[in-house]
């Protein structure tokens, strides 16, 4: 039903904040199944204390260390990342190669961001709208807060207000021209949960749960007048999760039923145009055009032609790692808040074809495993290098070395390299116990670095944004360093010899490095490249194998590389490097994240299913033998004779004994 009258209250059921914008809990009390979710309780932070003295108090309603993406917003370069209760700014000039830059902790779970001007207003669930002073990227800071009755799920800035969906409050109308003292003009009762919210003039647009879109007159903001409603039309009929206009329609994302299409130009009697079906969980959208972008909890991005808003056609689905909330578009890119897979960036430059170019993602813990001999060293985000000592009992930590945030480690027989996903990497001596100086060498490297590799000389390659350098911990101060090749050198290199490197779009990038002989395996967002390892001084590149996805990691046996990509196995015949040719391909269910060979088998860890366990068959097929799942998303793994340790995040380091492969055993692992 749609019209001037209010819509016939519906009743609901009640639903504690939960960390995600997952399924409503209203639908699962209709069939009978209850939820309940409740975080600890914490005393009040001291978060606001940079804040004006003025601020209320606001309360805190987490006290747990989420690290998952749940909103984003984009503009001019920068992309405003929700994580957890963190606004993280990022640096998305290179989608590629994503650069942190400030943050600053808020009080809860960030569910919802919007900018304007130097201003970004966030609804920060519990603790309401807190406004942020964004104007210097790397130092934001909190400029006042608004403590709302509910949860705050959904918030637009407008000149000097602000308006915020927040559940059973309804949507609060505040004036913000005073940060420090934020008032309240008015509020609107939406009949049911509001959960979104967006202003075009003096016309506000709500999705509000079971009562779907409501259009209200704000231009007297004390007394918001709804005009019309465009209902759900029955009980079965979904969940209005979020929206967004582009005159004169409006968009509502609807869990269980999909996108819905309303015509309010005349905003005394939306009317439907079209339901586009999506029977997972679209929870957020945006318009750019005459496409709709939709993030989908199951489904990850869909696009949507609308160009006849009464026959809305599919263009194109991307499945995406981890729980789709939210999504912005800046030009041909669009960034989807992801949960627990971070932040992914597509191209939609091609709305068929959506292709992922980068991400980010904040983990916890352990990130990146080493061993030689029988110690293994891993790099974790929190605590540091921590050291172990493979034993028949299973792993035993001997050591921990606070050396700040590491993300990626190497060792070698003299000496330990870690870096933590900057330019700065540190050099720590190991002594004839194996034990390392706790301080090391700062070296910095011209870019951010991404992966560290070993060479039978004692010296290290660093791989990364520069491109590859040679490390050599015996040369004393800055010609620690040597360049072996820049990645503009290197794919400039390969278009001159007319290999299939270019990009037509983005600046290549290095991701790892393996060693195969005297020739080094570069992972790249191209393809995989070979380059001669040989000379000491700078090298020319020696063959390409190009490929439709990145490639993240690489391993190599004889005559056959393995090529983990995000899109599934390759298998490169390398027998001849400067004609390298595509034997093999297995698609997987989800991003491949690391490769081991142990002796037949191919050793995958997959960012959803754990570890994968596969052999190379005769007809140059990949067969899974076995699969096990493991404490959390996988990260990078060694092994030890048929024992493999792989670094799990915030689930520490799992072991699993391999010796039969069918039946993989799990070994007692340290604590995270």
């Amino acid at each position: 039903m749609e019209g001037r009258q209010q819509a016939p209250v519906v009743p609901t059921a009640s639903n504690s904040e939960v960390g995600d914008r997952s399924y409503p809990g209203y639908r699962f009390a209709q069939i009978g199944l209850v939820l309940l979710l409740s975080f600890g309780s914490c005393s009040t932070s001291d978060v606001l204390e940079q804040a004006s003295e003025t601020l209320p108090e606001v309360p805190v309603t987490v006290s747990f260390n989420d690290r998952a993406s749940y909103a984003i917003e984009v503009e001019r370069g920068l992309a405003y990342l929700g994580v957890g209760n963190t606004l993280q700014i990022l640096d998305v000039n290179n989608p590629v190669v994503v650069r942190p830059l400030g943050s600053v902790e808020l009080p809860a779970v960030i569910r919802h961001l919007d900018k304007n001007g130097n201003q970004l207003a966030v609804a920060c669930g519990k603790s309401g709208l807190i406004l942020t002073d964004v104007s210097d990227p790397l130092r934001p800071r909190i400029l006042g807060a608004f403590p709302t009755g509910d949860s705050a799920e959904g918030v637009v800035l407008d000149q000097d207000r602000a308006y915020v969906a927040a559940r059973t409050d309804g949507v609060w109308i505040l004036d913000t021209s005073d940060p420090a003292r934020i008032q309240e003009l008015g509020r609107f009762d939406s009949v049911e949960e509001a959960m979104d919210v967006t202003v075009s003039g003096s016309l506000m647009y709500v999705a509000a749960s079971f009562a779907d879109l409501r259009v209200v007159d704000v231009s007297t903001p004390a007394n918001p007048i709804e005009t019309g409603f465009a209902d759900r039309g029955s009980y079965d009929q979904g969940y209005a999760w979020g929206v967004a206009f582009q005159g004169p329609f409006a968009y509502i994302a609807n869990v269980e039923i999909g996108l819905r299409i309303v015509d309010v130009q005349d905003p005394y009697a939306p009317s439907t145009q079209a339901i586009y079906p999506l029977t997972h969980a679209p929870v957020a959208l945006t318009v750019g055009g005459n496409k709709v972008y939709i993030a989908d909890q199951e489904e990850g991005l869909h696009i949507v032609d609308t160009s006849d808003p009464r026959r809305p056609r599919r263009i194109s689905q991307l499945q995406l790692p981890g729980r789709a909330l939210d999504i912005a578009l800046q030009g041909t890119l669009a960034y989807i808040a992801a949960k627990e897979g971070g932040l992914r960036i597509v191209d939609v430059q091609d709305p068929g074809k959506p292709r992922e170019v980068g991400n980010y993602t904040i983990l916890e813990d352990v990130l990146d495993l080493a061993l030689i001999d029988t110690t293994l060293v891993a790099a974790d985000q929190l605590r540091g290098v921590r050291i172990f000592t493979v034993s028949d009992e299973g792993l035993v930590e001997s050591t921990t070395l606070n050396t700040g945030s590491a993300s990626i480690v190497e060792i070698g027989s003299a000496y330990v390299v870690v870096g933590d996903g900057s330019d700065l990497v540190r050099v720590h001596a190991r002594n004839a116990e194996g034990l390392l100086d706790s301080q090391g060498v700062p070296v910095r490297a011209k870019g951010p670095v991404r992966d560290i590799q070993r060479l039978e000389d004692g010296s290290f390659l660093l791989v990364g944004d520069a491109g590859v350098t040679r490390l050599n911990p015996e040369t004393p101060g800055s010609t620690m360093l040597q360049e072996v090749i820049s990645t503009e050198s290197l794919f400039d290199r390969f278009k001159s010899k007319g290999l299939p490197a270019s990009s037509p779009a983005l600046v290549p990038s290095l991701w790892s490095i393996a060693l195969h002989g005297s020739t080094g395996l570069l992972a790249s967002s191209e393809g995989l490249a070979f380059i001669d390892l040989a000379s000491t001084g700078k090298i020319a590149p020696v063959g390409f194998a190009p490929t439709t996805q990145r490639v993240v990691r690489v391993a190599a046996k004889e005559n056959l590389a393995f090529l983990a990509c995000d899109d599934g196995l390759r298998t490169v015949a390398i027998g001849d490097p400067t004609a390298p040719e595509l034997v093999g391909y297995w698609k997987s269910e989800s991003f491949l994240t690391s490769i081991d060979l142990l002796g037949e088998l191919i050793l995958l860890t997959d960012l959803q299913n754990g570890l994968l366990i596969m052999r190379w068959g005769e007809s140059h097929r990949a067969e899974q033998v076995s699969q096990v799942q493991l404490s959390d998303r996988p990260l990078a793994l060694v092994h030890l004779e048929t024992t493999v340790y792989i670094a799990t995040g915030r689930g520490g380091i799992d072991s699993w004994d391999l010796s039969e492969p069918t039946a993989p055993r799990k070994i007692s692992s340290p604590s995270p």
